[in-house]
């Protein structure tokens, strides 16, 4: 009975993860062509920034919600839920707001500012859009939840891309990005309100004592998930500034590769670390087989599917301008496929609130990460594929890195 809700809970979190996936290959598909490399560039780079922040707001309240919310009494659940909301509004707030200030003085000009601040703010609701999910999840609606997904993902995507490419305007991009969110952001709200139950009053949004009260308990979930991030994203931020604007470009485009290959992760972690923490308390914890068999099915096909369809992808997707990126196809997939099996103990780490040795292990990644290009660069030129080299490298040490804390602490 347990594996087939697991698996119903799977294929419903799973679906919204693929209608997430193919809009936004959509989108990237149709500015790529719209924008050209160094604009696509541009873009990738705020929305990446964007993406960051909102990982960063999250303060590892994804973790804490799928550990807390899964089973207590009512009430207990719904001080938990106003506990997390403060916290997190505030922290939204605080961070865009720093976002904004930042796009002001290191935008290409002012015009792009149109575009930069929506794009910013759409990103803001989408943070909160997942933060209310997680919140349905953990109280068993995924497939209520599955529905308002499609829509703050793939209409999103689909909508403003299209939108976009008949206009041939950025700013229309965001701005019907923004708007969709923001009717997503509302009714996705509702819903984890009925689930939770907890106060519809604004308040609750601006209770400042929880708020710190709740920052400083999760720090450590914070430091966790900020890690995880900065390691996922840390290529993008780095592509700008030692490769070209066509050849960042590029490779942005194949780091967008590796984020939608990646958003199977969520997906799991969301429907398999509440059975683990179910586990926990009975003091028996077992890898379930079906993560097992699909983080295998995953690991096996990402290096098959990248490395045949190296020169037709990048082609098909993004345009013929975008040709070169066939060079790191197979490394892409080689990355994906280790980000999926590190996930075994990755997912077992959090639910032993094992933080602080994930945390250790990320910023030591990031490092290795800023090592390797400076070596790398100091001895000759620097290009796509060894910056695709250097991530790949450092997705073996986490693997390893993850197998070894599990092994002496689980």
């Amino acid at each position: 009975m347990r594996l087939s809700r697991s698996f119903w809970n799977l294929l419903a979190v799973g679906g919204t993860t693929a209608s997430r996936l193919i809009g936004v290959l959509i989108l990237y598909s149709l500015l790529a062509r719209m924008l050209g490399p160094a604009g696509f560039g541009e873009f990738t780079y705020w929305y990446t920034i964007g993406i960051l922040l909102a990982a960063l707001s999250d303060y590892g309240f994804a973790q804490q919600i799928l550990i807390r919310l899964v089973s207590d009494s009512s009430e207990n659940i719904k001080t938990e839920g106003e506990r997390l909301i403060a916290a997190k509004s505030i922290l939204v707030g605080i961070l865009f707001i720093l976002a904004i200030v930042f796009s002001l003085f290191n935008s290409s000009d002012h015009k792009s500012l149109y575009w930069i601040i929506p794009l910013l703010i759409a990103c803001a609701f989408a943070t909160l859009i997942d933060f209310f999910g997680v919140m349905l999840r953990a109280r068993g609606s995924y497939q209520n939840e599955a529905l308002r997904s499609f829509f703050a993902t793939f209409v999103a995507s689909v909508g403003s891309a299209t939108a976009g490419y008949f206009t041939n305007s950025l700013i229309v991009v965001c701005l019907v990005m923004l708007v969709v969110r923001m009717l997503v952001l509302y009714y996705q709200f509702l819903a984890a309100k009925y689930a939770v139950g907890f106060e519809s009053k604004i308040a609750i949004f601006f209770d400042i004592r929880r708020a710190a009260k709740t920052l400083r308990s999760g720090f450590k979930f914070a430091v966790d998930g900020g890690a995880v991030q900065l390691l996922t994203n840390i290529d993008v931020l780095i592509a700008k500034y030692v490769l070209g604007s066509d050849a960042a470009g590029v490779y942005m485009a194949g780091s967008r590769l590796v984020q939608a290959a990646l958003s199977g992760l969520p997906v799991l972690s969301n429907v398999f670390i509440p059975t683990l923490v179910a586990q926990k308390k009975t003091g028996i914890v077992k890898t379930p087989k079906l993560m097992l068999v699909a983080i295998a099915a995953v690991s096996m096909a990402s290096p098959l599917i990248f490395w045949l369809g190296a020169d037709v992808i990048p082609v098909l997707l993004f345009g013929n301008d975008f040709s070169t990126l066939a060079n790191i196809m197979p490394i892409i997939g080689l990355i994906v496929a280790l980000r999926y099996l590190s996930s075994i103990d990755g997912f077992k780490l959090i639910v032993f609130e094992k933080q602080k040795s994930r945390t250790f292990i990320h910023i030591a990644l990031v490092v290795f990460i800023f090592a390797a290009i400076s070596m790398l660069s100091i001895s000759g030129g620097f290009s796509e594929t060894k910056l695709a080299l250097c991530i790949a490298a450092a997705a073996v040490i986490h693997l390893i890195g993850f197998r070894l804390v599990a092994m002496r602490s689980i």
